[in-house]
């Protein structure tokens, strides 16, 4: 008690003298200073102060008639926004009213000495959350060294053994990264062996692009050709840094009125749960699954209240984040007989493709083609409509020894998870060429096509597609599609298609395949199909290999038009994959054996 008295007489005491000196500065003072110093008269308390129900510890204030000012560090501590207007200044420090902040109550409370604050969540720092958090970084440089993988498989049978084999040689260190893949074929004792690619590959992990010398694959667009030249290609790499999303992720906010928790789901499944304090929140780059979905955030505070917010969203991973480029330069000679020749290059070509996030919805692209008698240039885009799908384009001219030709391409797409449906046509003149294609060969005047998909929980997912082709110099084709695919539960899945061509000779074809787990491992599976008025079935009983070293099996028996058996015996150990099979079909029984795998160091 005593020590209490003393307290109060210390403040009062310098209460009094905070009086006098305003008193003494008053008659030397003129009235524009004097109004600036009033904050002086203000009697100053210790208080313990709760907001929005919750205990904020005992703070220094100050009190001038009905006003309360707080300092404003310890409102910056509290996450509170600090008002527009000029604060008062007392002892250095600087000092806001209450009644300034809008929507902002408070009671003060004498007998007990606390101050009680009931304040809206717009008062409040947002908090940003990061629901998926990619970090750029610089890994740490590789050392020297290399491996080798090899796949070899051996047929003998009709009295002849052939054996194929390929072979991947790869170095690594702080220069890059080198490979090297031959293929060796022992055709009835000729032997030949080709090379099939040699590149050498230096990452740029900061700029997320990659420099390729040696053979290598033309970017493509959505109208251009790809094709295998020996050169040098430029090109983005988003998979240096993992984590990157080069496509825009949907972003949810609301407000907490109290510190709370907060649980994603995407479709009723939980995504991940976060915890936040009084205020607005803002979560960006929430990973969801792409396509169109709806997103519901259930606010829980610590009383147990809880607000729901749902969000729909449309994902697209084709379409760039705004400002991001994905681009790919090559330069160099076309690769010609691949697979059959090792050494084989044409004509020199440059191929050159850019696309660019105009906006988070509108993606645009070039794509250009240079061969000494061939050029190819033109433009698409990818099209976000918000609530509908994505619509896409495409136009481009050529000029070759044919003449000028011309292609337009246009698309429309809508994937959810329960019914997706789209539509596709590419039209192209007589004269239009592009890389792949051959000069003497014409592009398909028309290439349409339709498709549409059903998924449901109880009945099984069924799919239709339609597709049609027209040709500038014979006869076109067209194919109707359909799937239907359902899961058993514990019985197993079953997967059923139809193809029916309705151009030329009519003819329809049908499959049948069902899948039942038997045991850990062991499978069982019937396929049937008729085509031309044959049927073919087949019985298959399997066990899979262990994820580490152990044995696996196959058992093959056909039925009916078919009588192909085969059983196969597979071994996995920390060397290698190896498999011994023996099969009998029409007669002639065949044996072969395969061994793959590989040596790093």
């Amino acid at each position: 008690m005593a020590q209490a008295e003393a307290f109060a007489y210390k403040i009062n005491a310098g209460k009094f003298l905070n009086t006098l000196q305003i008193l003494l500065a008053m008659m030397i003072t003129p009235s524009a200073t004097l109004a600036e110093d009033m904050v002086y008269i203000a009697e100053e308390l210790f208080i313990e102060v709760l907001i929005n129900e919750q205990p904020e510890g005992v703070v220094f204030l100050l009190r001038r008639d009905d006003r309360l000012l707080l300092r404003s560090k310890d409102l910056r501590r509290w996450r509170f926004r600090l008002p527009d207007t000029k604060p008062i200044t007392f002892d250095g420090e600087d000092f806001h009213a209450l009644n300034k902040f809008v929507g902002l109550a408070y009671k003060f409370d004498e007998f007990t000495q606390t101050l009680t604050v009931e304040a809206p969540p717009s008062l409040f720092d947002t908090t940003e959350i990061k629901g998926r958090v990619a970090d750029f970084v610089l890994p740490t440089p590789s050392t020297l060294g290399g491996y080798i993988n090899y796949d070899v498989l051996a047929n003998s049978g009709q009295g002849q053994t052939t054996t194929n084999g390929q072979l991947e040689l790869g170095g690594f260190g702080s220069w890059g990264a080198g490979q090297t893949r031959i293929v060796g074929q022992d055709l009835g004792g000729q032997a030949d062996v080709i090379r099939l690619d040699t590149t050498l590959t230096r990452d740029k992990v900061m700029q997320m692009a990659s420099l390729r010398f040696g053979d290598t694959i033309s970017g493509i667009s959505n109208w251009g050709g790809a094709v295998r030249l020996g050169g040098v290609q430029w090109a983005t790499n988003f998979s240096t840094q993992p984590d990157f999303i080069s496509f825009k992720l949907p972003q949810m906010s609301g407000e907490a009125a109290l510190p709370s928790t907060l649980d994603l789901y995407d479709n009723n499944i939980l995504r991940m749960s976060f915890e936040v304090p009084s205020g607005p929140f803002s979560i960006e780059d929430i990973p969801l699954m792409t396509g169109q979905g709806d997103a519901r955030l259930v606010v829980r505070d610590i009383l147990g209240r809880e607000q729901i917010i749902t969000q729909p969203y449309y994902i697209i991973p084709k379409l760039l984040k705004q400002g991001l480029q994905d681009y790919s330069y090559e330069l160099g000679f076309v690769r010609k007989n691949f697979g059959t020749d090792s050494n084989n290059y044409g004509l020199p070509v440059a191929v050159g493709t850019h696309r660019y996030g105009i906006t988070e919805q509108f993606t645009g692209e070039l794509h250009g083609e240079l061969l000494v008698h061939q050029q190819a240039l033109g433009m698409g885009y990818d099209l976000l409509v918000p609530g509908a799908g994505m619509l896409s384009g495409s136009f481009a001219m050529s000029k070759s020894k044919k003449g000028v030709g011309s292609l337009l391409k246009m698309g429309f797409n809508r994937q959810s998870r329960n019914f997706s449906f789209g539509a596709n046509t590419q039209l192209t003149s007589k004269r239009f060429v592009k890389l792949g294609q051959k000069l003497e060969e014409y592009a398909p005047l028309q290439e349409s096509r339709m498709f549409a998909t059903l998924a449901t929980i109880e009945h099984g997912t069924f799919s239709a597609s339609l597709t049609h082709q027209s040709l500038h110099n014979r006869n076109g084709s067209k194919m109707l599609m359909g799937t239907y695919s359902k899961g058993l539960k514990s019985m197993g899945n079953l997967n059923l298609s139809m193809n029916r061509y309705l151009s030329g000779d009519e003819k329809t074809s049908f499959t049948l395949n069902f899948s039942m787990p038997l045991g850990k491992r062991i499978n069982s599976n019937i396929y049937r199909s008729t085509w031309k008025g044959r049927k073919h079935t087949n019985i298959q009983l399997s066990r899979d290999k262990p994820q580490g070293n152990g044995v696996g099996y196959s058992l093959i028996a056909g039925l009916g038009d078919s009588e192909h058996r085969e059983l196969k015996v597979s071994l996995q150990n920390g060397v290698g994959n190896y498999s011994l099979a023996s099969g009998k079909s029409q007669g002639q029984t065949v044996f072969r054996g395969g061994a793959s795998g590989g040596v790093a160091f």
